[in-house]
Order: structure tokens, then sequence, then C-alpha cells
């Protein structure tokens, strides 16, 4: 149990993050493409009130702020993520998929890539053979290899490139030199072993807790298109935005690099479907399959006593790092339904169908402004969060 003392001294007192506020202070809500709501004076003095409550400063003209922006940004201290879950996880118990290298001489596919400094879905592959490996690596090596241009003759075009590093990746004749680049590369872009969810559709779950290990509210996300069934193929003008360049080579049919990867995300943001487990009934049929397939009672969906214990130790560990946390798991059917931790999202995203707002402080927001009102309104209730006596 947090005892208000702690709190007082632990909580308030030691700020565990910071707010970025532009140098006008002509504060825009914006949701990653810059284009946002503007706050009125009035609205802006109250969200910094809620971060100065929390304790939190307020960093006025940061380097890295983009004018009219407004930010709510985990520590930045934070870089080595894959680090910092593998010790929530040890915290929690709850097991995370094993990890793999791009150096291993027989990797045990299928396995996951997660390409890095995506989020929201993207840039999740399902790699199932050597062939989509050595096309991964060939990506790599053409994007951030320091020293790939002296092996590569200057006329060759963007695909042409690919196809010849390709071709040497595959028959190992790479120059000794990008071959060593390699190595170093590989480790920093860790694979993980997949995970095989009950039912037909993928599925994981999103438990979102806060400092105090309080659990506000848990969902079950499940792709849209059944397992197997959608591979990711998208048009080349479509890839054409800064976000998604990365993905350019990987993810069109018409590139020597297509890897032809399975779908294997449930993300809101790449289509999935939310089911919140707050008791209300079910009756959507795929959405009833998926929840007893993972054991939970489609007319009284709820979140699992371990998810939501796990989930609770998470979010009380986190605290130094951010005030509320969302804790992705799954469940692992060729382990007997073992519970499995994904990631630990730092700041993550809060909507309102999913955290159950009703404040007429909100309504006026456009869509994109109220899921940052919420928050706004998840660290006003963590800032003013008392124990039970």
């Amino acid at each position: 149990m947090v005892t208000e003392e702690h709190y007082r001294s632990e909580v308030l007192q030691q700020p565990v993050k910071k707010l970025f506020v532009p140098p006008s202070l002509s504060l825009m809500i914006a949701d990653g493409g810059g284009i946002g709501t503007s706050l009125s004076h009035k609205e802006m003095l109250h969200v910094l009130s809620i971060f100065q409550t929390a304790g939190y400063s307020l960093v006025v003209g940061d380097s890295d702020m983009k004018e009219g922006s407004i930010g709510i940004f985990a520590d930045p201290s934070v870089t080595d993520v894959t680090s910092l879950n593998e010790r929530l996880s040890h915290q929690s118990g709850v097991p995370m998929p094993k990890s793999a290298s791009m150096n291993d001489a027989s990797p045990r596919f299928p396995l996951v890539a997660k390409y890095p400094k995506q989020h929201a879905g993207r840039g999740i592959y399902l790699i199932e053979d050597f062939d989509q490996l050595a096309k991964l690596k060939a990506k790599m090596i053409l994007q951030y290899s320091t020293v790939i241009s002296r092996f590569l003759p200057s006329e060759l075009s963007g695909l042409d490139a690919a196809r010849r590093v390709l071709e040497q990746v595959r028959n190992g004749s790479l120059d000794p030199l990008v071959a060593r680049n390699l190595e170093v590369l590989s480790e920093n872009f860790p694979l993980q072993e997949y995970i095989e969810t009950p039912g037909s559709n993928f599925v994981s779950f999103r438990i979102v807790a806060d400092c105090h290990g309080v659990v506000h509210y848990g969902a079950m996300l499940r792709s849209q298109s059944p397992k197997s069934q959608e591979i990711i193929d998208r048009d080349f003008m479509d890839l054409r935005r800064k976000e998604t360049m990365y993905a350019a080579l990987l993810e069109n049919h018409e590139s020597p690099l297509f890897l032809q990867s399975k779908s294997i995300v449930s993300n809101q943001a790449r289509g999935g479907v939310l089911t919140m487990l707050n008791g209300d009934a079910v009756h959507e049929q795929a959405d009833v399959d998926a929840l007893s397939a993972h054991g939970i009672d489609p007319d009284n969906p709820r979140i699992p006593n371990d998810m939501y214990e796990a989930a609770s130790v998470i979010g009380s560990s986190a605290k130094a790092l951010y005030p509320f946390v969302g804790v992705d798991f799954v469940l692992d059917s060729n382990a007997d339904n073992k519970l499995m931790l994904l990631e630990v999202n730092l700041s993550p995203i809060i909507y309102p169908s999913e955290f159950g707002v009703i404040d007429s402080r909100l309504t006026e927001y456009s869509q994109r402004a109220l899921r940052v009102g919420c928050e706004f309104e998840m660290m006003h209730r963590v800032a003013n969060y008392k124990p039970a006596s």
C-alpha cells in the first residue's frame, strides 16, 4: 500500500517528467503530423497547472520542440527500451518472448522483427525463412551502413542497388568491411520469437496502470482479418511520407526486398478492433470468439487476474519514468495459454473510448485534442491520488 507520506515525498516532490512548451506559449495539441487544435489561454493555464501539481517542471523553448506543439514525452534518458522491458518483466514475473539475433547461424523461425523507432504497429514483420531475413539484412545495409557506398557502382539506381546488395547477402559475398558493419547493426535490431495466440485472429491486451499501481482500464485488441490472410503490401505513393519511407523497399511488391510479411498486429492504428474489458457484454461474433478463446466470458468481459496484478506491479515499477504506462500482453497457445509480456509503452495514448472519460471540459476539443485531454485528465487523477485509509 502506498502511504500518503510516501506519495508526497516520492511522487510530488521529485519530478518524474518534464512538460516541453514552445517559446511563444501559443500551444497546439499535435498528433505527430504537426496538425492540431489551438488551446485557449484559459485551457493552456489549466493544462500547465495539472502538470505542475503533479510535480512536473516546465521547459520553455526546448531546442527539440517544434513551434506550436505541446509534448508529453517519456524520460529522455531512457534509450535502451529493451533493457527496460526486460527489467519490468523480471519485476512482474511475466516472461517476454525470447530474443534472437540476425547473426544467429541457425535461427528458429518464425521470428518477429520490429523496425527501429517505429510505433503504433508500424514496422513489425513476421520473418519465416532465410529469404525474408536476407531481405531485411539488405535493407539495413542500404539504410544504415556507413561504408556500403564504397562498394556499389555510383550509377546503380535505388532498386538496382537493392538487388545487388541482396544478392551479396544471399551468396555471402559481402565485402568483409560491410559484413562486419552488418554484424554491429544487427545487434541494435533485435528479433523476438513469434508467439502464437489462441483463436483465429491475432490478439493482444492493453492494460493501463499508473505509478501507484492503480489499474485504470484494460482492453482486448484483435486483428480485423483472420491469421495468415493479410500480407503487408502498400503502394509506393503511400510510402512517400517521411515517417514511412523506411518501409518503401520492404512493403511494396515491386521492390526486390519485398518481404511478403503477414500482418500480425492488432493495434487500432493498423485497423485492429478494440473491446473494453469493463463488464459490458460483447455481441460481435469475432469478439465473442476471441474472448472465449482466451478464457474470458464475453457476457462479462473483465481483465484476467494475472494481467491485472502484473500490470499493477509494472506501473509501480516504472514510476520514475512516467506516471502511467500501457502494458501489452499476449497468451501463448503453445504453452497452455501462458501469459507473456510483449512490451511496456511509456506515455501511451489514452483514447476517450478506452478510458471512459466524461468531462464537460473536454467536449469542446477536437477528437485529436480530446485524446490529449484524456492524458491530462489521467495526469490529474494520478497527481491527486489518495490511498485508501
